[in-house]
């Protein structure tokens, strides 16, 4: 039987009409009940092992970014080293059957070491404007009434232990 059908079954009895249940009600009952918790048992330990799931993902994902990241690192290291090679050398172009490699001119970067402010005329302000929850928070626990379109709620989740 399935969880809710399982929930649905009890509703159906816990519905009928009456003062008192019958002896057969009540085992029905206590043998839903079991079979409740059996359910949600099953059902939590299923969820365990998709969690486990997600975590050796996780994992395999970090496992094979950090790959990439080695991978990306020694092809710039080659880069660098044919760049200096061919510096050392003077030679300002190589051609083969598979690859052309030139030294080129960069385009044009900024530097600044920061050891100084920044010079009027240079500067860039940035404004970010955010909603300060914890004195939405703080002003709803004290009793102030909010703004419209502001409000607080506070759902309910089922902990696992």
């Amino acid at each position: 039987m399935k969880l809710y059908e399982i929930s649905n079954s009890i509703m159906a009895a816990l519905g009928e009409t009456g003062e008192e249940f019958s002896q057969e009600t009540l085992d029905n009952l206590a043998a839903l009940e079991m079979q409740l918790e059996h359910k949600i048992e099953n059902v939590l330990r299923y969820r365990q092992e998709l969690i486990a799931g997600a975590d050796a993902v996780d994992n395999e994902v970090k496992r094979l970014k950090e790959k990439a990241d080695a991978l990306r690192r020694k092809e710039q290291w080659l880069k660098n080293y044919v760049l200096n090679a061919m510096q050392q050398v003077g030679v300002e172009r190589v051609t083969t059957p598979l690859f052309n490699a030139a030294i080129a001119l960069a385009p044009l970067s900024v530097e600044f070491d920061g050891s100084a402010e920044i010079p009027e005329g240079y500067q860039r302000e940035e404004i970010r404007i955010s909603l300060d929850k914890k004195k939405v928070l703080a002003d709803f626990k004290a009793g102030i009434e909010l703004p419209l379109g502001l409000g607080v709620k506070q759902n309910k989740y089922l902990r696992v232990t």
